[in-house]
């Protein structure tokens, strides 16, 4: 690799890092532009798009990253998670399965699984899932955190209950977690302390759309709306939309030599 290449690739893992994912972006496609059979900067342009919720272009660079490296699994992974975005999520779950064919230990990958398989509707597969992602890592907030959803579907309301806590008791700040609670407080009509769970998921993440959804339910039906100043209120309103599709978590960022830790 060049110098000139090697910096720009440098400079883009920096700013993926940092969430400066437009910087990201054409750093990466600098190195590409004289080396584009960059396993990494492939990679990595993957995420950095799939993180702004452009797929179907992450879907063109995952599969140029795998016809050169069909070996790395969390690409595999990516491109699982990039085609359950696009409505795709049989082949989303072949993808899912190679890569755990060539690491069975990923949990990171067994949660993504899972959260296919739940918006699939397969939820005793999707418990499986992250029942195995949690006995490879006990303490990882994201599983319990998709338990917290299926469970939620499945309406067993005190199961949801418990493990949306067992992800905030792991990481308080995990803004899916204040939502998915906010989410069973609203179904069973707590519309006040509903209001205030996403009020936190929002201060967690003002981006984080889905937070908004079921905030219309609760005006008129909560005296604790007409408290809120008129700001919050002109807040929970621009927010009350259909979420962007798919917002991911961020992903570990690939080095030069395409490994990274799980």
């Amino acid at each position: 690799m060049s110098a000139a290449a090697d910096k720009a690739f440098q400079d883009a893992v920096a700013a993926f890092r940092a969430r400066k994912f437009a910087d990201a972006e054409r750093s990466c496609r600098t190195v590409l532009a004289s080396q584009p059979q960059h396993v990494g900067a492939l990679n990595l342009l993957t995420i950095t798009l799939m993180s702004v919720a452009r797929f179907a272009e992450a879907a063109t660079y995952v599969a140029r990253a795998l016809s050169l490296d069909p070996r790395f699994d969390l690409s595999f992974r990516n491109f699982g998670i990039i085609l359950g975005k696009l409505g795709k999520p049989e082949q989303a779950l072949e993808e899912f399965d190679r890569a755990l064919a060539l690491n069975p230990t990923a949990r990171s990958t067994w949660i993504s699984r899972g959260q296919v398989l739940g918006d699939m509707g397969q939820y005793d597969r999707a418990l499986s899932d992250f029942d195995q992602a949690i006995l490879l890592e006990p303490d990882h907030p994201d599983a319990f955190q998709g338990k917290g959803k299926v469970f939620s579907e499945l309406k067993r309301y005190d199961d949801a209950f418990a493990a949306y806590d067992q992800a905030l008791a792991l990481k308080p700040d995990l803004p899916g977690a204040w939502l998915g609670h906010a989410n069973l407080l609203v179904r069973l009509k707590r519309f006040d302390a509903g209001l205030t769970a996403y009020e936190r998921a929002l201060s967690l993440d003002p981006d984080f759309a889905e937070a908004g959804l079921a905030a219309p339910i609760s005006w008129g039906c909560s005296s604790a709306m007409t408290k809120r100043s008129p700001s919050t209120t002109r807040s929970w309103r621009s927010k009350a939309a259909w979420p962007k599709p798919g917002t991911v978590a961020a992903t570990s960022c690939p080095n030069s030599n395409a490994t990274t830790k799980r």
